[in-house]
């Protein structure tokens, strides 16, 4: 089982001054980390993107019922190229408070999406867990205002309509129960492994 932190940190891009030496001021930029939570533009989709201390970022998309994604990837210079095997893609700036970006799956045109800072019980949930009949892994995005889109996925055999209903997760749950146990979701952090799930 993955350990998450529990709470999210947001530092946003500032421009700050180094010294070069001779007294003359440089401008720089200071790291961007924490969660990130908004909607998709155009659909039923909410996305949520966590970014590491050191540039790692984790992204989720989903509108709750069949369209799901889980992409990766590093931001650099404000900027971050995410991506999955399917072929799912996140282009993503960072800067004023706010995240912007386009969200493609393949064979479907661009989504935009805008992004603000989370804090708890706002932000990115994951549970995953492998159990006898399969691998389990649940995604769950929470805006500010409390409104959620989540999905829970089986990956050795999928799971038959109705037998998961992942609209009946709560943040602060400390278990979700599906067929083949319970999954203990987290609120990934920048802290967290932000690798895809597997």
């Amino acid at each position: 089982m993955l350990v998450l932190a529990a709470a999210a940190l947001v530092a946003l891009p500032v421009a700050g001054c180094s010294d070069d030496g001779n007294g003359a001021g440089t401008a720089r930029r200071e790291p961007v980390t924490g969660s990130f939570v908004g909607a998709v533009a155009g659909s039923d989709a909410y996305v949520a993107i966590v970014v590491g201390p050191r540039g790692d970022a984790l992204a989720y998309v989903t509108d709750g019922a069949w369209s799901v994604d889980w992409l990766d990837g590093t931001l650099h210079r404000g900027a971050a190229a995410l991506g999955n095997q399917g072929g799912a893609t996140i282009d993503a700036k960072f800067g004023r408070g706010r995240v912007t970006g386009s969200f493609t799956r393949p064979q479907s045109p661009p989504l935009t999406f805008s992004a603000q800072p989370a804090r708890a019980p706002a932000g990115l949930y994951r549970a995953r867990e492998d159990f006898a009949d399969g691998l389990y892994v649940g995604g769950w995005v929470v805006l500010p205002d409390g409104t959620e889109r989540g999905t829970v996925r089986r990956y050795e055999t999928p799971l038959a309509p109705g037998e998961v209903d992942a609209t009946t997760f709560m943040p602060g749950d400390e278990s979700f129960t599906v067929p083949g146990g319970v999954l203990r979701p987290d609120l990934v952090g920048a802290s967290a492994d932000l690798s895809l799930p597997s």
